[in-house]
C-alpha cells in the first residue's frame, strides 16, 4: 500500500541503532506522488520499488565498485546479514515527482517551485541528528532545472562542515562506474573506503 507521504532521509533497516559513519546520497527527486513529510524512515531495497529504483542500485553499485566488493548482490547480502547500511538517502527537490510524468511536466514542477521551498528543505535536511553520522555526501542531480540549486545545497554543506562531492547522475544508465569514480577525487574515495571499514568492524 502506497504511503500518504515521503521521508525525508531514508536509512536501511536498523541502521539507527547502530554508530557507524554513513555516506549520504542526494538524488533529483523521488519518483513518488506524494509530499515530503518531516521525517527519517527505513527503505528496503528488497521490495518491488527499491528492486526497481535505478537510483539505489547504482549508489550499492558505486559503493561496491570502490570498496572492491565482488558485486552489488554480495554488498547488499551483508547489508540484510548486518541488518544495517552505510547509505542513506536524500534529495535536492523538495517535490517529489513521478517518472511517468512527462518532461514537461517535471521541468514545471522543478522549476515552479520556489527558492525559498529549497532552502526549507536543506534545512529540514541538515536539522536531523542522523546528519552527525554522515561522513560524506554525494551529490547526484545534474539537471538542467536543478542544477543552480547544488550550489546552494554545497554551501549549507560548507556551513554544517559537511565534506561532499558532486558526481554525474547515477541513474544514467549510460555512464558507468568508472567514469563516475574519475570524478571522485581520492580523499573522498578514501573517505567511502574508510566509511565501509568502520561499518563492517561496528
Amino acid at each position: 500500500m502506497q504511503i500518504d507521504t515521503h521521508p525525508l532521509i531514508c536509512y536501511y533497516k536498523n541502521t539507527l541503532k547502530k554508530d557507524f559513519p554513513l555516506i549520504l546520497i542526494v538524488g533529483r527527486e523521488p519518483n513518488h506522488d506524494s509530499p515530503f513529510d518531516n521525517t527519517v524512515r527505513d527503505y528496503d531495497f528488497d521490495q518491488p520499488d527499491g528492486k526497481k529504483s535505478s537510483m539505489w542500485n547504482k549508489s550499492y553499485g558505486l559503493f561496491r565498485f570502490i570498496n572492491q566488493i565482488d558485486s552489488t548482490s554480495e554488498f547488499k547480502d551483508i547489508c540484510r546479514k548486518k541488518e544495517g547500511s552505510p547509505i542513506l538517502f536524500t534529495n535536492l527537490s523538495p517535490k517529489p515527482v513521478l517518472n511517468s510524468k512527462s518532461t514537461k511536466q517535471k521541468t514545471k514542477t522543478r522549476l515552479n517551485t520556489p527558492l525559498s521551498e529549497y532552502k526549507n528543505h536543506f534545512k529540514k535536511i541538515f536539522s536531523k541528528k542522523i546528519l552527525k553520522r554522515v561522513s560524506l555526501i554525494v551529490i547526484s542531480v545534474d539537471c538542467k532545472e536543478l542544477n543552480d540549486k547544488v550550489p546552494l545545497f554545497a554551501k549549507t554543506c560548507k556551513k554544517h562542515k559537511k565534506k561532499y562531492v558532486k558526481i554525474p547522475y547515477l541513474a544514467n544508465p549510460t555512464i558507468s562506474y568508472k567514469k563516475i569514480i574519475k570524478t571522485i577525487p581520492n580523499n573522498k574515495r578514501n573517505i567511502v573506503i574508510k566509511t565501509y571499514k568502520k561499518w563492517m568492524q561496528s
